[in-house]
């Protein structure tokens, strides 16, 4: 649900941008010209002149109209940024309406009507007409009207965009930050080491991404769907805390784990709830902001009871959701009692610094999950691993033919040659043990060096070896003989001599029916006890070959 919910936020911002104004980057001469002079109003019959910005006491009961006679025929087509719709502005050049504040397609409260930047177009020929601005009574002491500019439209989407980088900033950080933790994830993944969590903390970041990109000023004053953006942005708010609340529930005992489903289905009750009301003109998306609100302070004590309540090294994570709510408490603050619309720089500055504790949370996780699986991995090789020789051992054979046992149709034929040493006990009573490891381990350097290009060689305990060879070569004196050659050489270089009994059994037999493994083993060890018993006469290779015709190449 979670992909899904990011995937199609997303796929929407990406859809929105596409869809603000046409305008490439202005040419030098094309540059937004501040309308500061000119502006006038009406006081008991007298112009009384204004310069912009000002600051302009309000009648009670009574709107703000303002004049300007200043624009001339140059100025014709070109676009007047007016400042905020918090004052509900209307727009007018002579008897021509060129902007009028409406929001009955998507009702707004003021803090959302201060992102709102409102734009309207002057017609060819404007000089000689009076420009005329009126603010509505919204019951304010004063009005504040700011800086208004005039300019064409690549003009006016750079200088918005400008005005608005810090906010651009945040959102590509938090995108940035989403995408790398979904990308840590498939790499941990990658390495048996991946976490769940990760993918919460994308989602979270990405959606949060979204919602900063669709809460800038930006986008009221470029996008041609602007009452699109601010359900979108509303809705995803909604959303934002499940990711979290996922991320959380992962490490929560199985009583707080009942509470965060219920906190996750609350969000998803409380967006499809908000939006049937609002579709039946019951209450406005805005007007309902406070549950959305409620919600997300009662997720922040849950999340907060959940690692209480959890095991002490999660004990950490508190700093972050302290630092989340203490943001989010100032934010809603600032958001309803004093009405300031710069509430969410705070909510953006608690996102990052919680995202970045959990992050490095989370990482140290990793580290600590690989270290701990280096370790068992190396414990787990030393204990596949003969000591003396550095050839697997007889576990690592069992592991082998279980394996084998999977995937044995897979191939055309597998050899199993067991091998035992001769004499090895006399050589440990005449010359001592150390004498009979020396052999021990000359055996096993020869066997690896002539077999393990075939296959895995193994020692499977005292004088007895093994090697595996799956698919061997066709013709199977290449490989009996490279092990003579690798004996004989060995012998003429030390003291003490090496002589191994061999025997051989391919798991398929003449007619390329599967052996069962038992029988397997048992032949290769018969031969390998005969050949021990009748001693080193005739040809290596003889030696070496199983006494029938298998299919295996060997005759």
């Amino acid at each position: 649900m979670e992909w899904l919910l990011c995937l199609a936020a997303v796929t929407v911002a990406v859809l929105l941008i596409l869809s603000c104004r046409e305008g490439g980057l202005p040419a030098e001469t094309d540059r937004l010209t501040p309308l500061t002079e000119g502006w006038y109003m009406m006081a008991d019959g007298e112009q009384v002149e204004l310069r912009l910005p000002a600051e302009i006491p309000a009648e009670e009961g009574e709107d703000l109209v303002l004049f300007n006679d200043s624009l001339t025929d140059e100025d014709g087509g070109k676009l007047l940024s007016i400042g905020s719709a918090l004052y509900r502005p209307q727009l007018h050049l002579g008897d021509q309406t060129l902007f009028v504040y409406d929001d009955e397609a998507f009702p707004r409260n003021q803090q959302m009507r201060i992102k709102l930047n409102c734009i309207g177009t002057l017609p060819a020929s404007p000089g000689g007409q009076t420009l005329t601005l009126t603010y509505a009574n919204i019951g304010n002491a004063s009005f504040s009207v700011p800086v208004m500019y005039l300019g064409d439209s690549a003009a006016l989407l750079l200088h918005h965009f400008t005005e608005n980088l810090f906010h651009f900033l945040m959102a590509l950080t938090m995108a940035i930050l989403g995408i790398a933790a979904l990308l840590a994830k498939a790499f941990f993944t990658k390495h048996r080491l991946g976490d769940p969590r990760f993918i919460h903390i994308g989602c979270f970041l990405l959606l949060c991404g979204v919602w900063r990109l669709l809460e800038t000023p930006f986008f009221p004053a470029e996008s041609r769907f602007y009452p699109v953006d601010c359900c979108i942005s509303l809705y995803v708010s909604m959303l934002l805390a499940v990711p979290i609340l996922q991320y959380v529930r992962m490490s929560a005992s199985r009583p707080l784990r009942r509470a965060l489903n219920a906190c996750i289905l609350a969000f998803y009750l409380n967006a499809a709830v908000q939006g049937l009301l609002a579709l039946l003109d019951v209450f406005a998306l805005s007007e309902m902001l406070f549950v959305t609100h409620f919600l997300l302070a009662a997720t922040v004590a849950v999340s907060g009871a959940a690692l209480l309540k959890g095991p002490s090294k999660q004990r950490s994570l508190l700093l972050a959701f302290a630092a989340l709510g203490l943001s989010s408490l100032l934010a809603m603050l600032l958001y309803w009692l004093l009405k300031i619309s710069w509430y969410d720089l705070l909510i953006e500055l608690g996102i990052l610094v919680f995202v970045a504790i959990l992050l490095w949370d989370l990482l140290r996780t990793v580290a600590e999950n690989f270290h701990f699986r280096a370790e068992a991995e190396a414990y787990r090789r030393l204990s596949l691993e003969d000591p003396l020789t550095g050839l697997k051992n007889r576990r690592a054979f069992n592991e082998f033919l279980e394996e084998l046992a999977q995937t044995a149709g897979n191939y055309r034929n597998v050899a199993l040659v067991f091998m035992s040493m001769k004499d090895l006990k006399s050589t440990n009573d005449s010359s001592g043990h150390k004498a009979g490891d020396e052999l021990l381990i000359g055996t096993a350097q020869c066997i690896k060096r002539a077999l393990s290009p075939y296959g895995e060689c193994y020692r499977l305990g005292g004088d007895e070896f093994c090697a595996v060879l799956p698919d061997p070569p066709s013709d199977p004196a290449r490989w009996h003989t490279l092990l003579e050659q690798e004996l004989d050489r060995y012998n003429c270089q030390n003291r003490h001599k090496i002589s191994v009994a061999c025997g051989v059994s391919y798991l398929r037999n003449k007619a390329g029916e599967l052996k069962t493994f038992s029988n397997w083993k048992f032949e290769a060890d018969q031969r390998m006890c005969r050949d021990r018993d009748r001693g080193k006469d005739g040809p290596a290779e003889s030696r070496l070959l199983p006494e029938e015709n298998e299919n295996g190449g060997d005759s």
